[in-house]
């Protein structure tokens, strides 16, 4: 209730407020029509002046203004023309000769003499007529035209109106920032559902009378020329002014068809009528309603209820008001709904998502401005609990978890079990209490393991949730501090280091060599370069934009500050979670046999009650011994075990799954397993170990292969020709140790994957980063940036200094002048087949890194002048990337998972054909599937997209 009452009196607000300020509220509704449609224009002028909101405003206020007077201007003129025209032709019709009677009407011997009676008696009175209806017609158009050409209080609204509209434009954001954080605390945690129901109907509302209006207006002034009225255009301006108000139109076209009608112009003035009611008004009555229904995601009769009922109880401003109020009642009820069920699934028919998609697009300043939220301070800690309560937790909602009772009950919804239950009450019924007792207690034992086993899984996988709770570390009230990542909120200021999960959805306002894995989102498992610059680009895919953080990915290198832009089901994995909850959970196979299996039964069971009973009667035998036999062979025909074999042979399933590690929510879920026939598999993270791991180096001119898998150390450097390793592999591993930002703890690397992968490599060869730390201490760095693709760390070594640079091997061989040789000699490079090996090692699918080393000498040893070092290293550090020596190229892969050849070959030996999908280059997704066992053609997503289904079908089998 505490979330109903406060929808309930907003909407009665809404009609006290009318009540009290209806000149108020008739300016206001004026200037947001005005400013709905303007705002545009304005976004596109205001862009131009480089966002300054005071000018813009100003602008766009004098622009419209102009356009309103030079309307009003040119539509008073003409009104007042043709009132004087329409006034003269009225009273020159009227004072004609009496009016004649159609030929065919004046041949219909007992109408055509009525009708010309009545007419004859009216002749004497025809030029008062005329005249009065002339006057009558001068005085409603005179009045029309002063209204609109009137000065004083009208002056006085437009220029009030102006006003509000040029505040509404300066403003608009801030004041509706305002207003939802007035009314967070009043209207509890659904209020953005009630604002958002207010604010999307008026928008219905108004581009629904707009437009009917516009619709009204053409089709009018149509008619009006067809029938040879003077001035359709202007009469069908008028038409489209009025038309604004439900039935207003009536009131233009009617007079005319009628005043057609009696001077002399039957059937123009018939026609006309019959176009306004057939046309004019379908418009009006049935076309204005189904736009706003369809704009606002409300009923169409809740809709037509609210304008009728809200014009005849505010007047003009009811139009608006009315379906607002009804749809403000109706998102309550939709809150009552919500809170009744607490159901994730999407009950709002009046709610659409207001999360913009250029965050991409706008600079860092920008971006705190929109979320209104400051770098150095963050937001407050009460502004925080505000949004809180306004956006909700930050987490992926789900379905929520079945209740108990709802599990038991389900394991009772085969059909099966209900004519087990029915031979059971029906056994019972005639005296058979033994086999009753004996069907039921099957039933129930057969209700209590499934539910055992259900119960258990549901409990397992919360408990892994609980395991995954995630914290933050946030800029509050400018403190930093941690907190749990469900607290955040939308402009929250979140600070990320290597290592970090992304919490929510961001734009980067501050990036320091930044990159982060977006395998979870993307499926490409090397990282990506971030950065904080706006790009200009409208329409980007996720993966290109590179100055934005999605939750529930990982920063691997740098750090980086970013503001929250989305939380919750609004970022872009909750999007996707959104997605997979739509789907329909279907009956298993087993499932469909079983209650086919019911269904035959109770067939079986009827058409034996039938035969029996019919041959019974035949043989003049007592009614109701019949019927006992009959029901008792019916009960016999019903395998009251067949249900308790299948669960407890499920049960078992279930359970040897679980000692293998794998939780099934429902029961049934086992059978279908085994009924599975083709396995579409995700690469990243699924068949592959989702960690970088060198698996071949080509280093002083020999090849070499890398054993083991991921960030495990354990593993060895072996020669393709031979067994024996150089002696010496100093020249390799400390680069590799060194040039590198990242750590390895407990086989898990901290920081870049690929560079985790260079410290496992360094460990097989017997380096660890601590030791080579130890040997030469870190001066300087290049860090790695897109644009030079390489990194370089400078290092102390007695009187010299010694860089070390990893990067892309099409770029760092453009620099190198030497290369080592077997005995580890400095020779000049050869650099053919360096380049023959690059591309050896990329054709298998592997990623290449190239090594290489330089030395500056110093003038004076490190001990005598410390100072003297420190100052070579100060400034333009790019100078000294020159004349390299080539050390070695690393080729790095995502490698499969051992238990997954394993699992493959299991499914291929059982019948079941596996197929992988994946977002990784052609090349590397055929070479992962060699090392898989998948053998089979590659095809690519947009070959995919041009086949027809033959063609699929023709190829499916072969594709792997």
């Amino acid at each position: 209730m505490r979330y109903l009452i406060p929808g309930i009196l907003l909407a009665g607000l809404l009609i006290l407020g009318f009540m009290v300020l209806h000149e108020f509220l008739l300016t206001l509704v004026w200037a947001i029509i005005i400013v709905y449609v303007m705002w545009p224009p304005y976004q596109l002028l205001r862009r131009q002046l480089k966002d300054k909101a005071g000018l813009s405003a100003a602008l766009m206020t004098a622009i419209i203004a102009a356009v309103i007077l030079i309307i009003v201007y040119w539509f008073v003129a003409m009104l007042q023309d043709e009132t004087k025209i329409a006034y003269q032709s009225l009273a020159d019709n009227f004072t004609q000769g009496p009016y004649q009677l159609p030929d065919f009407v004046s041949r219909i011997p007992w109408l055509g003499e009525y009708l010309q009676e009545k007419i004859d008696r009216l002749a004497n009175d025809r030029a008062a007529v005329a005249m009065q209806f002339a006057n009558w017609a001068k005085q409603w158009l005179g009045e029309f035209a002063k209204f609109l050409g009137g000065v004083g209080q009208n002056v006085i609204k437009l220029g009030v109106v102006l006003v509000t509209v040029f505040f509404c434009f300066r403003d608009g954001k801030e004041i509706t920032k305002q207003l939802q954080q007035g009314l967070v605390r009043f209207l509890g945690k659904y209020q953005h559902l009630y604002l958002q129901a207010a604010g999307i109907t008026v928008r219905a509302v108004v581009y629904g009378l707009v437009l009917a209006a516009l619709g009204q207006g053409i089709l009018a002034g149509f008619g009006y020329y067809v029938a040879g009225v003077k001035a359709p255009v202007l009469f069908g301006a008028i038409t489209a002014l009025l038309a604004m108000i439900p039935m207003g139109a009536t009131l233009v076209w009617f007079p005319i068809s009628i005043m057609l009608i009696l001077t002399n112009q039957l059937w123009p003035g018939i026609g006309l009528l019959l176009w306004g009611f057939l046309g004019v008004s379908t418009v009006d009555n049935v076309i204005r309603p189904l736009v706003i229904s369809g704009a606002s995601r409300v009923p169409f009769l809740v809709v037509l209820f609210g304008v009728l009922g809200g014009l005849t109880a505010f007047g003009a401003v009811g139009l608006f008001l009315g379906p607002v109020i009804l749809a403000v009642l109706l998102s309550v009820w939709q809150a009552w709904l919500k809170l009744q069920h607490e159901d994730t699934t999407d009950l709002s028919f009046v709610i659409e998502s207001d999360s913009r998609q250029d965050w991409h697009n706008l600079s860092a300043d920008q971006a705190l401005y929109e979320e209104a939220s400051d770098l150095a301070h963050g937001l407050s800690q009460t502004e925080a609990e505000k949004r809180l309560q306004q956006y909700g937790l930050n987490r992926l909602t789900e379905k929520p978890p079945r209740p108990v009772w709802h599990l038991l009950l389900f394991q009772f919804k085969s059909l099966l079990i209900l004519v087990l239950i029915a031979a059971a009450i029906l056994a019972a019924s005639i005296g058979d209490l033994t086999d009753g007792i004996v069907i039921m207690v099957v039933v129930v034992i057969n209700a209590l393991l499934g539910f055992y086993q259900e119960f258990q899984a549901e409990k397992s996988l919360a408990a892994l949730k609980k395991m995954l709770a995630l914290q933050a570390t946030v800029r509050r009230d400018g403190n930093v501090i941690e907190l749990p990542a469900e607290q955040l909120v939308p402009g929250d200021i979140v600070i990320l280091e290597a290592g970090d999960k992304i919490p929510a959805d961001g734009r980067i306002v501050i990036a320091r060599t930044l990159e982060a894995n977006e395998s979870s989102l993307t499926g490409e498992s090397v990282p990506v370069g971030k950065q904080h610059e706006a790009l200009a680009k409208k329409t980007i895919p996720l993966a290109e934009r590179n100055n934005m953080l999605y939750m529930n990915n990982a920063v691997t290198r740098g750090r980086a500050e970013m503001v929250v832009t989305a939380t919750g089901m609004a970022t872009e994995m909750g999007k996707l979670a959104n997605l997979l909850s739509q789907t329909q959970e279907g009956d298993t196979p087993l499932q469909i046999q079983l209650d086919s299996v019911g269904k035959r039964l109770a067939l079986i069971a009827l058409g034996v009650v039938v035969v029996l009973f019919a041959s019974a009667l035949w043989r003049g035998e007592p009614l109701i011994q019949t019927a006992f036999t009959a029901i008792a062979l019916a009960v016999a025909a019903i395998p009251e075990g067949l249900p308790a074999v299948v669960t407890v042979t499920l049960a078992l399933g279930m359970h040897r799954m679980a000692h293998q590690r794998a939780i099934v929510k429902r029961l049934a879920a086992v059978e279908t397993l085994g009924c599975t026939t083709v396995i579409c598999t995700d690469k990243t993270g699924t068949l592959t170990v989702n960690q970088m791991t060198a698996r071949s180096l080509f280093y002083k001119g020999r090849s070499y292969n890398v054993t083991g898998e991921g960030y495990h150390v354990s593993g060895e450097i072996l020669p393709v020709t031979d067994n024996n390793a150089p002696a010496d592999m100093t020249d390799l591993l400390l680069p590799l140790a060194l040039c590198n930002d990242s750590q390895l703890q407990e086989n898990k690397v901290l920081g870049d994957p690929m560079e985790g992968a260079l410290l496992a490599l360094a460990a097989k060869g017997g380096m660890t980063k601590k030791q080579a730390i130890a040997q030469l201490p870190r001066l300087a760095e290049i860090p790695f940036d897109a644009v030079h693709k390489y990194m370089a760390t400078f290092h102390l070594h007695d009187d010299e200094i010694k860089v070390f640079i990893k990067g892309a091997p099409e770029v760092l061989l453009k620099s190198c002048q030497f290369a080592l040789d077997e005995q580890g000699n400095t020779v000049a490079i050869q650099q053919d087949s360096i380049l023959k090996q690059n591309a050896a090692m990329a054709g298998t699918g592997l990623r290449v890194l190239a090594v290489a080393v330089t030395h500056i000498k110093l003038p004076h040893r490190a001990e005598a002048s410390k100072t003297m070092d420190m100052n070579l290293l100060e400034g333009d550090l790019f100078k000294y990337i020159k004349g390299l020596t080539f050390v070695a190229l690393i080729g790095l892969m995502d490698p499969p998972r051992a238990e997954a050849r394993e699992a493959i070959k299991l499914c291929q030996q059982a019948g079941i054909a596996v197929k992988m999908i994946t977002g990784d280059q052609k090349i590397t997704a055929a070479a992962i599937a060699t090392e898989l066992g998948l053998a089979g053609e590659v095809i690519e997503g947009a070959e995919l997209a041009i086949m027809d289904e033959d063609a699929l079908a023709a190829c499916i089998n072969s594709i792997s």
